[in-house]
């Protein structure tokens, strides 16, 4: 499978696309067809080595995206294999397919676009996006449809300060 990978900080001409073996969906995981990834501030300053400077090089690029689960690790029951999901802060997102935690992944709506999803997240509850769910992250560990309110309105909250 091709994804694009950076040998050293610097700018776009670090960017390189490369064939790598496919991944494969460990306990717990989800393997994902990319359909589209997210561009953002954060890869950017990985690219120019202000984040992941803990990482080897060649590292792998891209922190979001949306795509198709192919298939799920042992333990898996919140996705099954053709599920459009999206995620956020899943390293190496610039690539055909991915293998992260199942519990990283949101559903997608048939009614949202691919390219959509992997920018925004629209259908996300009380109508917050990415910021949202990152803030839950941060807070929680998760952050899903089945999860009490406090926990979305810590996440609003922290977004206002």
């Amino acid at each position: 499978m091709k994804t694009i990978v950076m040998n050293r900080p610097g700018g776009t001409e670090v960017l390189e696309v490369v064939d790598r073996p496919d991944p494969v969906a460990r306990p717990g995981q989800a393997l994902v067809e990319v359909a589209a990834a997210g561009v953002n501030f954060m890869d950017t300053g990985v690219r120019r080595g202000q984040f992941w400077t803990e990482m080897p090089l060649p590292r792998g690029l891209g922190v979001e995206g949306m795509g198709r689960v192919l298939a799920v690790g042992d333990g898996v029951h919140s996705v099954q294999p053709g599920e459009r999901v999206a995620w956020v802060y899943a390293p190496g997102s610039y690539a055909e397919r991915i293998a992260l935690s199942a519990d990283a992944l949101v559903h997608v709506p048939d009614v949202i676009d691919d390219r959509t999803a992997a920018a925004d997240c629209p259908w996300c509850p009380e109508g917050q996006d990415w910021r949202y769910l990152s803030a839950c992250r941060s807070l929680t560990g998760t952050c899903g449809y089945g999860e009490p309110h406090y926990h979305r309105q810590a996440a609003a909250d922290s977004l206002a300060h």
